[in-house]
């Protein structure tokens, strides 16, 4: 089953300099990066949106808690119907691997590498349904 995403301009925490598109599971994934850079509450229409990672780096976070909260999330997105994260911190970043399922049995994993300053997609893997 074939489901249009949409598509959107390129980028996490601000629009790409090139003004490039992404479509179909690469939306999904750049809007959970976004929910992951975002201040909790301070997104007018979904005060859900948002946990902002780069608040954690040099902190002593929980890295289960992370997880769990990472998860949330991405399932808050409602093209999500699962999702499973992984969570690596030192001092000065952080590494989140995360596995998404999709609406339409397809699904994704990406790494985002987390930094006082953003939150950026480093790897970025589609898997079609069956």
């Amino acid at each position: 089953m074939t489901i249009d995403y949409g598509s959107d301009i390129a980028g996490v925490d601000d629009v790409d300099a090139a003004l490039s598109f992404v479509d179909g599971a690469r939306v999904v994934a750049e809007a959970i990066a976004s929910r992951l850079g975002n201040v909790a509450g301070t997104t007018e229409d979904d005060p859900s949106n948002g946990y902002d990672l780069t608040l954690l780096i040099g902190s002593t976070a929980d890295t289960a808690e992370v997880q769990r909260k990472v998860v949330a999330q991405a399932k808050a997105d409602p093209r999500v119907t699962s999702a499973t994260a992984s969570v690596t911190m030192n001092s000065s970043t952080m590494t989140v691997s995360l596995q998404v399922g999709l609406s339409n049995g397809s699904s994704f994993s990406m790494v985002l590498d987390v930094s006082a300053a953003r939150v950026a997609i480093t790897e970025f893997n589609f898997q079609e349904a069956a």
